[in-house]
Order: C-alpha cells, then structure tokens, then sequence
C-alpha cells in the first residue's frame, strides 16, 4: 500500500512539477523567437554568390532537457499499447528550439545576421529505469556569417559590372622622376631600363594588354606616387 502512495504522489509532483516547468519554458522560448527572428538559418552548404562575407566562425548551442516522472511513465505505458510518444514530442521540440536560440544568441553577440550549413544533433546522456531515456542533449551548430557593408556590396556590385581587364596607358612622366619610374618598370617586365625610357620617348603609350584590373591599380598607385599620369583602359 505504502508503494501505490509513494507511486501516486511521485505522478502527481511529476505532473505538476513538470507541467509548469515545460510552460515556463515555452513561454521563455517564444518570447526570445520574436527577439532573435531576424536572424536567419539556411541549411544550404553553398553560399550566394552575391554575398559580401566579412566574417565568418563557427556558433553552436547545445541543452540538456529531462524527463519528468509523469513523461516518463505515459511513454512506458505508450510502449506497452504502441503509438506516438507525445510525452517525448514536446520534450524534443523544446530541446531543439532551445538549442538553436542559444547558437542565434552566440551569433547575435559577434554581429553576424545569418547562419548557413544549420545541422541539430540528438543524444541520449543519461538512462532512467530499464533503458528508459533519463535526459537528452540536444547540439545546434553552424556557420555564422557576418555582412560587409552596403559600400562594399555597391563596389562589388560596380567591378562586376565592369570589365577586369583592359590595358594601362601612360601619358605623363615628369622628368624629375622618369629614372626612377624605368627603374621600377623595367622590375616589373623583365627588361633593361633603357629599353623602358626609349619606349616612353613617345606619349601616350601602352604599358601592358589584357591586365587584370588589381593587379593595373595597384601599378597605377605606384606611378601615380611618382607623378606620373597613367590611366586603365578597359576592354
């Protein structure tokens, strides 16, 4: 007799106990959705390419949920009779919604708005009675992505618009510094100075055909430094 009263009383605190437990927590989940649903999850592997990636890292949010002792019981008796396993549904739901609001804060926190390759994990860590589950750990992790700013995708947007190649021409040398540029030209192209002062006796005159445009301006800012006037040509 003294067993069925501790068995009942047990139900009755797990029921209770976990009831108000499993609202408090679902109440504490909807309220921190709202606030971080502006941060969105994509399980894509692949990024798009018109993304403007600053940073990226890895983020990750993991929770441990138990069983209480009236879940545990329903789901021993669902065993017996088969069917759904409601008990360990909401269990499970709750695991997972928490977990990936724990990786959106952890995101949220370093700046990043998007999080990309979201996988969500399960285990069981502790057993109950029998090889009834006690408690389960739920894992959520992916790719945080943090956004370049609107300038840079507006440059981006810009130089694919435009061709990367194209030639660079010089119209200029001042006389003051034309030893230095033939120095630092003939460096570049695997020639004689000499070679390279004859060629720019005649202005304007065609550096180099089908250059990328990085590799151009980064010329460009060298001779600009020198005073030279020097412009890129694209195709």
């Amino acid at each position: 007799m003294s067993e069925l009263v501790v068995f009942l009383v047990l139900l009755i605190l797990g029921y209770g106990f976990g009831r108000f437990a499993e609202t408090m927590s679902y109440n504490s989940i909807r309220k921190r959705e709202e606030e971080f649903g502006k941060i969105i999850l994509v399980a894509a592997k692949t990024l798009p390419a018109d993304l403007v990636i600053r940073e990226t890292f890895l983020v990750t949010g993991s929770v441990v949920v138990s069983v209480d002792y009236f879940k545990r019981f329903l789901a021993t008796l669902r065993s017996i009779i088969g069917g759904r396993m409601i008990s360990f549904e909401t269990l499970l739901d709750r695991g997972r919604r928490e977990a990936v609001l724990r990786m959106k804060q952890e995101a949220g926190d370093k700046g990043a708005t998007m999080i990309f390759n979201v996988k969500i994990e399960t285990s069981s860590i502790s057993k109950g009675q029998g090889s009834s589950i006690g408690s389960v750990e739920v894992l959520a992790y992916g790719a945080a992505i943090v956004r370049g700013e609107e300038r840079d995708i507006k440059e981006r947007i810009d130089r694919k618009t435009v061709s990367t190649t194209g030639s660079l021409v010089i119209t200029h040398v001042p006389e003051a510094t034309r030893k230095k540029v033939c120095q630092y030209l003939a460096k570049l192209s695997k020639t004689s100075p000499e070679k390279i002062d004859a060629k720019l006796s005649k202005l304007p005159v065609t550096l180099a055909k089908n250059m990328e445009r990085d590799r151009a301006e980064k010329i460009m800012a060298q001779l600009k430094q020198a005073a030279v006037e020097v412009r890129f040509e694209a195709k």
